[in-house]
């Protein structure tokens, strides 16, 4: 087991590395040196396909509208909020455009510098821009508490979820949340066509770990499925589960509320 796994080791350089190419949906992956090098009209004409494609309704993201609800972009505002993974900064824009406070994270460099763009050409400016490290605490944020701290399809890539929201929490306000959107569970089933891995067994043990991550992402190299008591078991003591749904016309990701205890 242990040889299996250090064949399967995650690496954070190989991880920045390939997060460079950020997804933007229905259009493919687009490395974010080669966004910054275009002018503006076809930067924000790359971009803007992306959200539309997001949001639309007919559209398997944003299927009966949950994506838009469970998200809270629209009706979460005046708060203070980290996209932690923010990529090209999609999301940022939409929190940004209700008057919350936004401050972008993200592993690589280069996306930090599309998502300010981004915020910048629709007159916002991020609250800070930070790089998120390999290891604890994973990010410097000094005199701030954050009201949400928002990873959109990002914490399923990494095997220290738990490490990273034991850090989330330090930087919480007393009644902040984490809000994520992860890899769900009935995507596993459906997409893997096996049985559920014992949900306390490290994803990299099971024999489905490389068709998981292959079907999921053409980016990266980890990925892993989450259900409610999943997520429940990985945050065990330090939040609880305030809200789980599934968003999709296949149920693929879920949304989940984490409560400070």
């Amino acid at each position: 087991m242990l040889n299996r796994l250090k064949k399967r080791r995650y690496s954070f350089t190989n991880a920045q590395k390939e997060w460079q190419n950020v997804p933007l949906d229905n259009i493919g992956y687009f490395n974010s040196k080669d966004l910054l090098a275009l002018n503006e009209k076809e930067f924000l004409k790359i971009i803007n396909a992306s959200i539309q494609n997001r949001y639309s309704t007919n559209d398997y993201r944003n299927y009966g509208n949950k994506w838009k609800i469970y998200s809270g972009i629209e009706t979460t505002k005046n708060k203070i909020i980290m996209d932690f993974g923010c990529g090209a900064g999609i999301e940022s824009l939409q929190f940004a455009k209700n008057g919350n406070s936004v401050i972008i994270a993200d592993i690589n460099p280069y996306n930090l510098q599309v998502a300010d763009r981004l915020l910048k050409l629709h007159g916002f400016t991020p609250h800070k821009v930070i790089q998120i490290t390999e290891s604890s605490p994973f990010f410097t944020l000094e005199n701030t508490k954050i009201d949400i701290f928002y990873a959109n399809g990002v914490l399923h890539h990494t095997p220290y979820i738990r490490e990273i929201l034991s850090r989330a929490l330090t930087i919480l306000s007393d009644d902040g949340i984490a809000r994520l959107m992860l890899y769900s569970d009935r995507g596993y089933l459906k997409y893997i066509d096996s049985d559920l891995p014992d949900f306390t067994q490290d994803i990299r043990e099971s024999k489905n770990f490389k068709k998981m991550y292959t079907h999921f992402d053409s980016v990266g190299k980890y990925a892993d499925w989450y259900s409610e008591a999943k997520i429940a078991f990985r945050v065990t003591g330090l939040y609880k589960v305030r809200n789980f749904n599934y968003v999709t016309d296949d149920d693929r990701f879920c949304f989940v509320d984490l409560e400070k205890l």
